[in-house]
């Protein structure tokens, strides 16, 4: 689906750029805007380091060490997480990362957050700091809840 994504944003971007130009030879361009450059660089980068809910309970009951990590925020977290996540704080737009010099850079990691969006940028994050291993859960919570896997939190009335 990205691989389709990508091809049908180049295409687009190839038919703007050419309605743009003049015709004539010397002003033709051969780059993409930064924007959307950035955007499919992102995109190449994160290919194929998503882990599914499916994936990732298996691994849970395996005795490799894969630490799992919930970005959202504290009361979110208390109320119901994935077991045996810990949380993280990532604040702000430019997000900066707390609480981790605890991982080890040879653990398989998994961030999620809600939905699996700003996991996706937690987890690239986290594999240009040197954690290699870093997989972001693909639909994150929702998706946990959605196949009914098991939750830990607070109990109902608390």
């Amino acid at each position: 689906m990205k691989k389709i994504l990508i091809v049908g944003l180049l295409s687009l971007c190839s038919i703007v750029i050419s309605f743009g130009q003049t015709g004539d030879a010397s002003t033709k361009q051969d780059s993409l805007p930064p924007e959307i450059e950035a955007f499919i660089d992102e995109e190449i980068a994160t290919e194929g380091l998503q882990m599914t809910c499916q994936e990732l309970r298996k691994k849970q009951g395996k005795p490799q060490k894969v630490v799992i990590l919930d970005t959202r925020d504290r009361l979110t977290y208390r109320n119901s997480h994935i077991g045996g996540a810990r949380r993280i704080g990532v604040q702000g737009k430019d997000f900066t990362l707390t609480n981790i010099w605890y991982l080890n850079r040879n653990n398989t990691i998994v961030v999620y957050c809600e939905n699996g969006v700003m996991s996706k940028k937690v987890a690239a994050k986290l594999r240009k700091m040197g954690f290699s291993k870093t997989y972001n859960l693909l639909g994150g919570f929702a998706e946990w809840n959605k196949r009914l896997l098991p939750t830990q939190g607070a109990k109902k009335g608390e």
